[in-house]
């Protein structure tokens, strides 16, 4: 399997790390504040409760603040330089919903699942382990690591490091997932916890296989969604049809509004916030709409 550029991860810094000296080191701490944030962990970080007026739902996010984001930024940083499969599609540099869509456009039928709860799904002790047996540090260095990256022993929903993670702690998962879907003669994309099957059709089999899978490794799954060869495929936010890919409607609609939102707005800085949101997203719909110039 073809990998993005990166070195593999034996070559990574982490990789037989023995001492908690050099484990700070690499951070840019001192060994005072390494140990600080490992044994406070939780006091570094805000945990709010966020409504997603799309989904219509409320989900617990812990967003790490002062010291603690910027140590996640920096494992994060050197986590993103070991190479990944090329079926990720994120977490890894310079992916895009845009490409992800694209990969699956010209399939027949497409296959779609997330995985439930992921990044709460992911214990503490899945961290420790893939730094003790996976990277082969000490003991102490697997711990205090295990310690700064998750907060209630699991994953941060918050945290810029949680999604590339989230990917190396359960690689062996994915490439699971990978090698069946290839012996199905199907294509495979993953962007974090979403999951894209595609080809001129999708076995009973192979999704049964894809699903106990997931169960074997102790995550639930949901948002199911089976696509025919008629039928327009929303891949990631994106809508995929055989001749292009285009935004979904919903977007043409919150841009819509938020034109309505700027026009009764008052005071600047109001007015500053929803012309910023409103420039993002029309740039967003510029780029899905003009990549299928590209693709041509």
């Amino acid at each position: 399997m073809s990998s993005r550029k990166g070195y593999h991860l034996k070559q990574s810094p982490f990789f037989r790390l023995r001492s908690k000296t050099n484990l700070a080191k690499l951070l840019y701490l001192s060994p005072c504040k390494l140990k600080e944030l490992s044994k406070e962990a939780h006091s570094f970080y805000l945990e709010r409760t966020i409504y997603n007026s799309e989904k219509r739902k409320y989900r617990q996010v812990e967003i790490p603040k002062h010291v603690m984001k910027t140590v996640h930024s920096r494992i994060r940083d050197l986590m993103n330089k070991i190479e990944v499969p090329s079926y990720i599609f994120s977490p890894r540099k310079g992916g895009s919903t845009i490409q992800n869509a694209l990969f699956h456009q010209g399939s027949a039928c497409l296959f779609k699942i997330d995985i439930k709860n992921y990044f709460p799904s992911i214990a503490q002790q899945a961290t420790y382990n893939f730094f003790y047996f996976e990277m082969e540090c000490s003991k102490d260095v697997a711990a205090t690591l295990a310690e700064i990256i998750t907060v209630s022993e699991h994953l941060p929903t918050g945290s810029p490091l949680s999604p590339v993670m989230s990917y190396h702690i359960n690689s062996g998962m994915w490439e699971n997932i990978y090698r069946r879907v290839l012996e199905s003669g199907c294509k495979l994309s993953v962007w974090i916890d979403d999951i894209c099957i595609s080809g001129a059709m999708i076995p009973e089999s192979l999704i049964w296989d894809i699903k106990k899978t997931i169960h074997n490794h102790k995550f639930k799954y949901h948002k199911e969604e089976m696509y025919n060869s008629k039928e327009p495929k929303n891949v990631t936010g994106i809508i995929v049809t055989p001749k292009k890919i285009m935004p979904r409607n919903g977007q043409y609609k919150k841009l819509h509004e938020l034109r309505k939102q700027l026009i009764k707005a008052e005071g600047v800085s109001v007015q500053s916030v929803l012309d910023s949101k409103m420039q993002g997203l029309k740039n967003y719909i510029s780029e899905v709409e003009e990549s299928n110039l590209f693709d041509s």
